[in-house]
């Protein structure tokens, strides 16, 4: 007779309906007690009916090309979140970044409150301090951590590495006890070292997006993070990204819950021109208009394209764009 030795960790997969249901109180438990804890990633009822909101746990990604938005929608996102949270309660979102300053986001933040385009920021052209002063303050309120450059990492940058993540994460959850909620690494691409080999990035960049599945899962909290677009798209007649669309790493596409593309038309197509939609419409291109394509969704529609009228100077989304039928 042969003696079966299972390794003792491997007891700890072996999971019966009583810890489904077990599984499933605890569910119950948390929706009870923290209403409204999933992350609706527009705030637009059109949309929100389609695409799920982001539960703990989900890995979503977002996929564009070099300033179709990406950065644009990580911050609006967590904006619009963060200020749903309680001031003085445990829950938090973050930030990370790998290109973009303290200083840059700052800027960006006071355009949003203050209705100042960014670029007048940029020139120094602000003359109402008293409104930047109250902005400041608000911006204190928000429970809101953005992990990057700043004064404090100079010279750190090409070490800003996933480990660290995990760290600032780790430190955040258990030494000041906070638990994440929403978190929105920007972007994918630059979180791998540079100067490699392709065949070494890919890897990388494999790893990355593997390892913040994991920190979705580990932290119990949403991950939506930017990932940059291969080259092919803007060659497209349609070029909203699809799931197989990421630069240097397909494999991203195993990973993810949930991946959305965006495409501003006013990047590659004439201004004022008409576009003709997916739906049998057309809208006008200008600088107030993105598209986004959902292509991949656990749990609900797996496809579905919007036409939205964003505010680009503000980073703001306002709402869905007039679409014009071409029968009319």
């Amino acid at each position: 007779m042969i003696t079966y030795k299972p390794r003792p960790e491997s007891r700890m997969f072996i999971n019966s309906q009583i810890d489904v249901a077990n599984a499933a109180e605890i569910q119950e438990r948390k929706f009870r007690d923290n209403k409204g804890f999933n992350v609706n990633l527009f705030d637009i009822k059109e949309i929100d009916a389609v695409i799920n909101p982001a539960k703990p746990e989900d890995y979503i990604a977002i996929c564009a090309n070099p300033g179709n938005g990406k950065t644009f929608f990580l911050i609006d996102l967590l904006r619009r979140d963060s200020e749903k949270l309680d001031p003085l309660g445990n829950f938090f979102n973050g930030y990370f970044s790998w290109e973009m300053t303290i200083h840059e986001i700052a800027m960006i933040e006071l355009s949003n409150r203050v209705a100042i385009p960014v670029d007048k920021f940029v020139r120094g052209e602000v003359s109402d301090l008293d409104a930047i002063k109250r902005a400041t303050d608000k911006m204190r309120t928000i429970p809101t951590y953005f992990f990057g450059l700043s004064d404090k990492t100079l010279g750190l940058r090409k070490r800003f590495t996933i480990d660290m993540v995990e760290d600032a994460m780790g430190i955040l959850a258990h030494e000041i006890q906070l638990k994440p909620r929403l978190i929105c690494p920007d972007y994918l691409q630059a979180s791998s070292e540079e100067n490699v080999p392709s065949d070494q990035r890919r890897g990388q960049i494999e790893s990355v997006s593997a390892r913040f599945k994991m920190i979705a899962k580990s932290f119990h909290c949403a991950v939506v993070a930017a990932s940059q677009a291969n080259f092919d798209v803007p060659k497209r007649d349609w070029k909203v990204p699809k799931q197989e669309d990421h630069y240097e790493c397909k494999a991203v596409s195993q990973h993810i819950d949930k991946h959305i593309g965006f495409w501003m038309p006013i990047k590659t197509e004439s201004e004022g021109s008409m576009l003709e939609c997916k739906n049998g419409a057309s809208v006008i291109v200008s600088n107030d208009l993105m598209i986004i394509g959902l292509d991949k969704q656990r749990f609900g529609k797996p496809v579905g394209t919007w036409y939205l009228n964003i505010d680009a100077p503000r980073n703001r989304i306002r709402g869905l764009m007039q679409e014009t039928k071409n029968n009319e």
